[in-house]
């Protein structure tokens, strides 16, 4: 074809009929023959040249060239405008070359958008974005006049943003080497501000941990301390510690120090300050629920007033003219006892006020320096009379009910226990110490206390007496048979004049001339807590008292005694170590203990020892609703019975004869299948059917038995010596031998049957039943021995951390929970779940049985947000009750003696 490469109006004819002609072809073009042309020639009229005529690509020019100025033509057409206005030759060429005219509809608002379109298109710059042929053009122009939809579009954003940068290349180079610029030094920038803020955050989060350490050092320190604060302030600090950084951006490391660090100080008892009150003056007292004061004046008469806010209820008119020396509230708070006496050794006269009337019940001559005593019970009142003689009235009737009567004597402390029952005697010239039946005054037992006692009190029992003395010892002193020292609270550095079991009887809580209060185990010897002050009341009831703080003479402080129920301390009183082997009866009311001197029953609800039974050995079994014990006696079966109040126990019955050292004599039994697997013989396990005690199997190791464990479905049998041998109950073969350090084996399997645990001096070890591989291992840190317990269902696994700590590990994650660390540690020998799995029990060989209430404990941590993840479901929802393990109060029937062991009454036994 032929290019006309001159396309303007001038060259434009139209005849009569509409028809366009074109005229002028003097530089038209064959197509076929572009070099007839030269390169580089521009050849044209400029304003209608296309951009590739232009910058003179003659290799470029072909027919869309003309439709290029076809389409300029009709720009001008359109606006009366030309296209590109420019004067200058050289700009013109630019501004074609770059294609920079604006469109039509810019200049004349009225063009209609097909139109403007079809222009935009046939004056592209880029020959490819023109129509392909001059038909298609046309084909546009009919479709716009017949209002027919054109094929033509609008140039898109893009295409306009390539259109100005090519008008514009120095601008967009230098843009983009700006940006280039800019996103370089944004990069270094951020990369700059990011270690700048990585390393702010790394810092502020270096200072949290070093302020988070400093917190739980603190609450370590406190609870160590002893002294008042240690339970509440490092909990306290324990809780700011986790304010400072919650626990879910901790490590499990630092979650578990904080738990641990938690667990130990709620095992503490502790005081908290509850409220201070002024001490208005003149002779102070304040009843048994620190409600109520009563305060003597200088004219003789008695003000009772409100503890709390100091208003008077009442006014008790002088007696005579002789002031008030003395008073005393009775524990029902129900009367006054007032002492009226010019000084200590004056003759002295108590009235006894009935408060609800406030008139006088009774008036009486005393001994001057004698106490007087309420009885327990709240109905009576024990007086030393001027005569010597110690007589109990009763209150509401006055009438004298009994006399003691003991010569020669001048008397200064009585105490009654909490039924009334007993009274307690101490002379002032004496150490001596004497019991009476308080109702018929008969003389049950006398004992020195080996110092003159200033104080004493019952323990809720009625079996222990403590009194502190002037040898700044407090002695605990057991008076169910012939008195028995239990402990001496050593510790006072002046007479001790104030002696108090708490409610519950777990503390005893003394005051003395040194200006100290003391907490204690009363029967440990512990010393638990130290407080500074002078205690004036004690409200047993709710565990709290009233005390003038030492220095401080115009005030009254009301401190909130916290016993760590989370950790309760049973203590028995054998005379060997142990025990060495406890566990919990299936439906959780018993334990059983047993160490070198017999087996003890324990009543968990009451905390009392319900039996002992004189058997040396190292297991004691509740096995279908019986005890099994193994000792030199051999393998014996008891029944036991619980009728009410009263509990018994045997006679036994023997499953096999004994043969072994009593402590070799351990055992373990498997309840779903009825069996028992005992060491008979040194190097030996007999497997016995319980109910017919017939022997079903017998397994001979290669060295020496020194513990076992049965399988829960009776399949496994494990003998314990150098290595740990494992038995098939049904072929009774040897199918594997493990091999593992360390001295004094343990071995038992988990409840589902699916691990055996293994443990010694080194270490304990998981294996998995059946293929015997090892699943876990856990280094154990200066242990002599490890016990071990599962909880019921399994999930937990209680074992030795230490030679003194206990820890619980969760068995789906092997990940140590917390570690059980005691005030006072002794050495481990065994550890039991009760069967709710609420309670863990660990036994020492300090003759300690220790519960911690994980459940109690769990509900504590779960406040600090610390709480066991793991914990069994079933042991967080069990309700909160009233049987929880006390202290030990020992009934008197503790079971045949050794002559009768040694005598016809058990010297057969059933086969």
């Amino acid at each position: 074809g032929i290019v006309h490469r001159d396309i303007k109006p001038g060259n434009l004819l139209v005849d009569d009929a509409g028809k366009a002609w074109v005229t002028d072809f003097g530089l038209a073009q064959i197509e076929s023959l572009p070099e007839l042309t030269l390169t580089g020639d521009v050849i044209g009229t400029l304003r209608y040249m296309s951009p590739e005529q232009t910058l003179g690509k003659r290799r470029h020019v072909d027919h869309r060239t003309d439709i290029y100025s076809l389409g300029v033509t009709l720009y001008e057409l359109l606006t009366l405008q030309p296209a590109f206005a420019d004067d200058d030759r050289h700009e013109l060429l630019r501004s074609i070359a770059v294609g920079s005219c604006l469109p039509p509809r810019q200049r004349v608002s009225s063009i209609p958008f097909e139109l403007d379109t079809i222009v935009q298109k046939a004056m592209a710059t880029s020959p490819e974005d023109r129509y392909s042929a001059a038909s298609e053009l046309a084909e546009d122009l009919k479709s716009f006049v017949a209002d027919r939809p054109i094929r033509a579009r609008p140039p898109s954003l893009f295409d306009l943003a390539v259109k100005w940068s090519r008008r514009h290349r120095a601008t967009v180079v230098w843009c983009i080497v700006l940006l280039v610029v800019i996103a370089v030094g944004s990069l270094f920038a951020a990369v700059h501000l990011a270690a700048k803020n990585e390393a702010l955050i790394r810092s502020e989060r270096e200072k949290v941990d070093i302020l988070r350490n400093a917190l739980v050092a603190q609450a370590r320190a406190t609870r160590r301390s002893g002294q008042v604060g240690q339970r509440f302030d490092a909990l306290d600090a324990l809780h700011n510690a986790t304010e400072l950084m919650p626990p879910r951006d901790l490590s499990d490391s630092a979650v578990e120090e904080l738990r641990n660090e938690a667990v130990a100080a709620l095992a503490l008892p502790d005081l908290r300050l509850d409220s201070k009150l002024d001490l208005p003056p003149g002779v102070l007292a304040i009843d048994g629920r620190l409600e109520r004061q009563a305060i003597a004046g200088a004219n003789g008469s008695i003000r009772i007033q409100r503890t709390r806010d100091g208003q008077v209820i009442t006014t008790l008119p002088a007696v005579g003219e002789t002031p008030v020396g003395a008073m005393v509230f009775s524990q029902n708070g129900a009367f006054l006892a007032a002492k009226y006496q010019w000084h200590a050794d004056a003759e002295t006269r108590v009235c006894i006020w009935r408060l609800a009337k406030g008139t006088v019940q009774m008036d009486l001559k005393v001994d001057p320096r004698a106490e007087i005593e309420f009885g327990g019970t709240g109905e009576t009142v024990f007086f030393v009379m001027s005569d010597g003689a110690v007589t109990q009235f009763h209150l509401a009737t006055g009438k004298q009910l009994s006399t003691i009567v003991h010569q020669g004597e001048r008397r200064q402390v009585l105490k009654a226990n909490r039924d009334n029952t007993l009274l307690a005697v101490s002379n002032s010239s004496t150490d001596k110490i004497h019991i009476y039946e308080a109702a018929t005054g008969v003389k049950l037992s006398e004992f020195s206390n080996r110092s003159v006692p200033y104080s004493m009190d019952w323990h809720p029992s009625g079996r222990y007496l403590a009194a502190g003395g002037n040898d700044f010892v407090t002695r605990v002193w057991d008076i169910s048979q012939t008195p028995r020292l239990v402990s001496e609270l050593h510790g006072h550095q002046a007479e001790t004049v104030g002696v108090y079991f708490s409610g519950n009887g777990e503390l005893v809580v003394t005051r003395s001339h040194d200006g100290t209060i003391r907490l204690w185990n009363p029967f440990t010897g512990w010393q638990r807590c130290l407080a500074m002050g002078r205690i004036i009341a004690y409200d047993k009831q709710e565990s709290r008292f009233a005390c003038v703080s030492t220095g401080v003479s115009n005030g009254i402080e009301i401190w909130d005694v916290a016993d760590a129920s989370e950790m309760r301390v049973l203590v028995e009183d054998r005379q060997l170590k142990g025990p060495f082997a406890i566990d919990v009866s299936q439906n959780g009311r018993f334990m059983a203990s047993c160490g070198s001197d017999g087996v003890w029953i324990w009543d968990l609800q009451s905390g009392e020892v319900m039996q002992r039974l004189p058997l040396a050995g190292r297991t004691a079994l509740f096995h279908n609703g019986k005890l099994l014990t193994s000792s030199e006696l051999g393998i014996l079966e008891w029944p036991m019975q619980m009728a009410g109040s009263k509990f018994t126990i045997g006679p036994p019955r023997r499953l096999a004869s004994g043969g072994v050292p009593h402590h070799q004599c351990f055992a373990a039994s498997c309840a779903k299948c009825d069996t028992l697997l005992a060491i008979t013989d040194w190097n030996q396990a007999t497997l016995l059917q319980v109910d017919t005690g017939r022997t079903l199997a017998t397994f001979e190791a290669p060295d020496a038995v020194h513990a076992v464990a049965l399988s829960n479905d009776g399949r496994w049998a494990v003998t314990a010596g150098t290595n740990f041998d494992v038995w098939d109950t049904h072929t009774n073969e040897r199918t594997k031998s493990l091999v593992t350090p360390g001295s004094n084996p343990g071995c038992l399997f988990s409840p589902d049957g699916d691990f055996l645990i293994t443990s010694s001096s080194d270490d304990v070890r998981i294996w998995k039943v059946g293929s015997w591989e090892l699943e876990q291992r856990f280094a154990l840190r200066n242990a002599l021995r490890c016990p071990l317990a599962f909880s019921s269902d399994g999930r937990l696994l209680a074992m030795a951390e230490s030679r003194f700590h206990a820890q619980i590990v969760d068995t789906h994650t092997w990940q140590r929970l917390a570690v059980l660390e005691s005030q006072f540690p002794g050495q481990l020998t065994s550890l039991a779940f009760t069967r709710d799995d609420a309670k863990l029990m660990v036994a020492t060989e300090s003759h300690e049985i220790r519960a911690w209430d994980l459940r109690l404990i769990n509900r504590r941590l779960r406040a600090l947000g610390v709480a066991w993840t793991a914990f069994p479901r079933h042991i967080a929802e069990l309700p909160f009750g009233d049987h929880d393990c006390r202290a030990p109060v020992c009934s008197t029937d503790l079971g045949p003696s050794w002559a009768d062991w040694q005598g016809e009454r058990y010297s057969r036994f059933a086969p």
